[in-house]
């Protein structure tokens, strides 16, 4: 296990829905306020859960079983700090492209904020990737002021911190659960299963697409990137192989472009952008302003499309009926706005067991809701997401476009 360390930075995007390669620092975490060391996951802590829970998958699921890594925990660890240096996350990286985890650095948050079962988070990447960017940044502000705040020393998973790491009399066990078999009954401040059917992601999970060169081949500016809403809404007709247009063969679209030149996919976002009212082209942001959007979305003859506030019974009820959503943003901390692919929903439950001396004194379940992202930026950081962490997030306006099928 090798550690190392990444630095977050604040950064200011445009006002409308759009996306930049091109980063500036800008807003720092309040210095003022003491953290609260009692309530923040160690280095030492994130580990010993990591080994538990990660060999518990191996041994538990089939399709991990082949890739010894996981069992063998042979992974590097790496704490992500905010501008101030306070530690709110923690990413793992398994060797050889094996999958990654992201844990929150917050003992009463929810723990797993994104897992994926290959590929690599690539912080270095990342910087230049603006949706999922400017996500790492919401969530480090919301995980920093909540460290600030005092310890419920009443909840279980503050327990299971405390005890993972001090084990000669107490044993904490991480038991991973593929198929539910639980009661969903709600444990003290844990709530129960929500009980949903999965959805398997299907274009999410293939389509590699981005904003940068070949993909804005037809760019109104020249240099000028595609912007996210082109991109989100290109994945969207892709998937229904509609509206028929010519000019878009979804049969000759690669999941991923491997050489520069005119290609199909660059002239659907252009035609797209074209739908879509007062779309502003620029060489760091393209992008339009969500009600836009919508009027775009509409004219491509996604006629019932809607716009409203992030609900996530919403989204899973979307994508139970095989319609993808789109997920949008404003954060009021940077004035930025971003529009990203969602296809695909799972519940991940693990079982954890607390014995002192031998004899069972806590043991309860929990429940990780997850949905399947695709960011739009040549398939980097794709994976499943905690479904919290799109509502009511640290000063974001969280929208989302439902209702999102052809007419036929």
């Amino acid at each position: 296990m090798k550690k190392y360390t990444y630095f977050l930075y604040i950064a200011l995007f445009a006002f409308i829905t759009s996306c930049s390669n091109d980063l500036v620092d800008g807003i720092s975490s309040n210095q003022e306020n003491k953290i609260n060391v009692e309530k923040q996951v160690s280095l030492d802590e994130a580990k010993a859960f990591v080994d538990k829970f990660m060999t518990s998958r191996a041994n538990s699921d089939i399709s991990l079983k082949k890739k010894s890594f996981l069992a063998n925990n042979d992974y590097d660890i790496l704490p992500i700090t905010s501008e101030s240096g306070t530690v709110v996350m923690y990413s793992i990286n398994y060797n050889d492209n094996g999958g990654y985890l992201l844990l929150s650095a917050d003992k009463e948050d929810k723990t797993i904020l994104a897992l994926n079962d290959s590929g690599r988070f690539d912080m270095s990447s990342i910087r230049n990737n603006p949706a999922m960017n400017s996500w790492l940044q919401e969530k480090s502000l919301e995980i920093e002021k909540s460290l600030i705040s005092k310890v419920n020393i009443e909840n279980q998973k503050y327990g299971l911190w405390n005890y993972i790491t001090n084990e000669q009399d107490t044993i904490v066990e991480i038991q991973f659960i593929v198929d539910k078999n639980t009661d969903g009954k709600n444990t003290k401040s844990h709530k129960g299963s929500y009980n949903l059917p999965w959805v398997n992601p299907s274009t999410g999970t293939v389509v590699q697409w981005g904003q940068q060169s070949p993909y804005n081949y037809h760019a109104k500016v020249s240099g000028a990137l595609a912007g996210c809403p082109a991109v989100a809404v290109g994945m969207l007709c892709f998937n229904y192989s509609y509206p028929y247009n010519s000019n878009w063969p979804y049969w000759y679209m690669p999941y991923k472009l491997t050489s520069t030149g005119d290609n199909h996919i660059a002239r659907m976002f252009r035609d797209i952008a074209d739908q879509i009212p007062d779309y502003t082209w620029g060489t760091n942001a393209s992008g339009a302003m969500p009600n836009d959007i919508v009027t775009g979305i509409k004219r491509l003859g996604y006629e019932d499309v809607r716009m409203i506030n992030y609900d996530f019974r919403t989204v899973h009820t979307n994508l139970v009926r095989g319609y993808p959503v789109l997920i949008g943003g404003y954060a009021s901390i940077y004035g930025g706005g971003h529009i990203w692919y969602c296809d695909g929903y799972k519940e991940i439950t693990y079982h954890v067991k607390r014995t002192v001396l031998g004899i069972v004194v806590d043991s309860w379940y929990e429940y990780e809701d997850m949905l399947y992202m695709n960011w739009g930026w040549n398939g980097d950081s794709n994976g499943w997401y905690n479904e919290t962490d799109f509502g009511g997030m640290y000063n974001v306006q969280r929208q989302i476009y439902v209702n999102l099928y052809p007419p036929y």
